[in-house]
Formats: structure tokens, sequence, C-alpha cells
């Protein structure tokens, strides 16, 4: 059997989703060109061996994108469901949580901005200690072994990428569920290279949002049709339609958080998104900054939603 080493970090099956049936091709606009391309979804969104892990001795583990597969084989299903009316069942809430949540910590987008804060500690901590003399390799942890450096393997990123999705996904699973559909098939929901969206409620410039918190709304859009919200516990589900200027509000919410790609069903949308957004005149920031020690992980509340 030949091993996929084509790894999709945003998977194929959804961003056919957004595609214009007649061509099955999506208007892409990468952020670094900038330029906008047409392509099919088979050919964008994935890096070689991504989810390889190395093993000891020196051979890849691919067993990471087998199990995306699986998961992404239930999602598939789930977002046709819903695109066509449907509920949830509970294994289907909890099937459907843990494939946005591995949206949110499978991506690059991700990965550095776990990557960026690492570095940004280090720079902070090394700081702090310059009037003492000492240096990062002095610092030891609660063991009494030195920590070294706070750079992590890509390997390790990746491990932590797992860890987390499967701990968010059966919270995400108890909260209410909510389905938004555009209000005609002449408007469309836009995805990115970072399809889950964090957005505070109530944002407040000396506390972070978490993803868990009440105070945040989870969005992702699950095809051209329709947008997943996400929002406090209780384990309910409804449907409603949006009308245009609320599908428009998302779009920008997706716009606003794409790392290198935003991706929709037509030019002219997405150049609308682009130039509102001021995409091609900014580059892409981790939402996540260093303050001081003690809070390395705060996270930048984005407030459109």
């Amino acid at each position: 059997m030949t091993t996929a080493r084509k790894h999709h970090y945003v998977p194929k099956f959804y961003l056919e989703g957004f595609t214009r049936e007649e061509r099955g091709s999506l208007v892409v606009y990468d952020r670094a060109r900038k330029q906008y391309r047409s392509q099919k979804p088979v050919n964008i969104l994935h890096i070689r061996d991504y989810y390889a892990l190395e093993q000891e001795d020196g051979t890849l583990n691919y067993d990471i994108e087998k199990a995306f597969s699986q998961i992404e084989g239930a999602a598939k299903a789930i977002i046709v469901k819903l695109d066509e009316g449907g509920s949830l069942t509970d294994v289907e809430r909890l099937e459907l949580a843990l494939f946005t949540a591995f949206q949110f910590t499978r991506t690059p987008a991700f990965l550095a901005t776990i990557e960026a804060a690492d570095r940004g500690l280090a720079e902070r901590l090394t700081d702090l200690l310059a009037p003492s003399g000492h240096t990062l390799s002095d610092v030891v942890d609660k063991n009494g072994d030195p920590i070294g450096s706070f750079i992590r393997h890509r390997d390790d990123l990746l491990r932590l990428a797992l860890k987390l999705a499967m701990e968010m996904a059966p919270a995400l699973s108890q909260m209410n569920m909510a389905v938004i559909e555009r209000p005609t098939d002449r408007t469309s929901f836009v995805t990115s290279d970072s399809p889950f969206c964090l957005v505070a409620i109530s944002p407040s410039r000396h506390v972070g949002v978490g993803v868990l918190s009440d105070n945040s709304l989870k969005l992702m859009p699950l095809s051209q049709k329709s947008c997943l919200f996400i929002q406090g516990k209780g384990g309910g589900f409804t449907r409603s339609t949006a009308d245009r200027e609320q599908v428009r509000s998302i779009n920008l919410t997706v716009a606003m958080r794409c790392r290198d790609f935003l991706i929709g069903r037509d030019q002219s949308l997405v150049e609308n998104l682009v130039a509102a957004e001021q995409l091609d005149r900014t580059e892409w920031q981790p939402p996540i900054q260093v303050s001081n020690p003690g809070s390395a992980y705060a996270r930048r509340p984005q407030t459109r939603a």
C-alpha cells in the first residue's frame, strides 16, 4: 500500500465545499506573493510529510496522517448532512468537535504561533536574567534539570497539537452549537489556511480569551453554504439563516485570521475581502504575545464576529 506523503493541513474534501461545481476550482489569494490564483483543492494547502514523525531509526511514522484521514472521513459526512438541513447526534457532535479542534491546532499558523511564543518567552527571560549574569542554560525545571532551549522540535510541536485538540474536543462537544446558513446561493462563505476563528465576545485589553472560555465565540466555515458557531456551555443545537451583512461579517473575520491564503468561490468576493482587511499591505502576526514570564500565552482578542 502506497503511503500518502502530500499532507493537507486543511483537508481536500473540506476545500471542495468552497468550489463552484461547474469548474471545481477555488480562488486563492496568496498573501506572501500578493497574487490571485485559480487552483484545484488537491493542489493547495499541503506540505510533504508534514505530519510524519521521525523515529529512532530515522524512518518516518505516518500514523498521525492516517488518524487524520479517519477524522476527516467522519467530518465529511457530517458537513454534508448539516448542509442538507440535518441535525447532530451525540456521536456526531464529538466527531465534529474533534475535526474543528484539529483545524485549530494542526495548521502551520498554530505551530508558528507556539514557536513565536516560545521565542518571545526565551527573549524575555534572557533580558530578565542578564543583570544577574545568568543565562537560559542556568534555568532548571521543577526536577532540577536544565530546561535548555525554549524552542521546541517540530515533532514536539505536532505532539502538542495532538494533545491540545484531544483535550479540547470533548469540551467543545458539550458547548452550544449553531449552524449559520447563507441566505441564497448568490452569497457564499470563504475559508482560509487557518479556518478555526476565535472571537472575543467582551474584549479586554488586560485579559486574554481562551478557546474554552464562555467569553469567546468559536466559528469555522463548514462550506460555502454554512458556518459553525460554538459558544457557551449547554450542548444545544440551533440553525438560522444569516442575512448578507452577517455573511460578510463572518467572511471578514475569516479573512482577518488567515496566515498565508484566503480562499473562496468568487474572485470578486475574495478581492473585496483582501482590500477590506488590507491583506495585501500587512503581514500576518501571531495572535499570542509574550507580555511577561507569567503570562506567556495571553491571546490577543479579535473582536469581529
